[in-house]
């Protein structure tokens, strides 16, 4: 969404730095805004199948449509992201998959197939997430204790830490 003003440049720094502080909340809020739109269109798949009018049927493929492009954003949004950001072949690869059977999914025949297999595919892309923010999460652990260790050295060096004072 550009809501608020924000470009997707905007939304992918945004993003990027909330996985670098071990935070995947707004990737993965993305990430469910397009699971309902993907609930979305798989209704209107089903409305377009059983439409008796030429309008019914008109009024659900602009409606699938719409829903699809605006997936196809968003999956593209966070493919972006995956690439350029965040270096992830993993989930630049399950974005991809997502992307490929979104198109796949306007095939009458492959349809069910391949909307189950998005939804799998969106639900790899957030497990792939989480373990790029547990990543940053331990990362930012392991510096902190290493800046405690260089803290202690200094002091140490200075003859300022007193392990006897610390046993009394």
């Amino acid at each position: 969404d550009q809501a608020f003003g924000k470009t997707d440049e905007d939304v992918l720094r945004k993003w990027t730095k909330e996985l670098q502080e071990g935070n995947a909340e707004g990737v993965k809020e993305e990430l469910q805004r397009a699971r309902q739109e993907l609930q979305e269109l798989r209704e209107q798949l089903e409305k377009l199948s059983k439409a008796a009018t030429p309008e019914e049927r008109a009024a659900a493929e602009k409606k699938a449509a719409e829903l699809e492009r605006r997936m196809k954003d968003r999956l593209d949004k966070l493919n972006q992201l995956a690439r350029k950001k965040l270096n992830s072949e993993q989930l630049s690869a399950a974005l991809e998959r997502a992307m490929q059977q979104l198109d796949a999914a306007r095939n009458p025949e492959l349809m069910e197939e391949a909307l189950e297999s998005l939804k799998e595919s969106m639900e790899l892309s957030e497990l792939e997430l989480e373990e790029i923010a547990q990543s940053a999460k331990d990362m930012k652990t392991l510096e902190e204790a290493l800046k405690t260790i260089q803290m202690a050295k200094k002091l140490n060096e200075q003859e300022k830490l007193d392990g006897e004072a610390c046993q009394k």
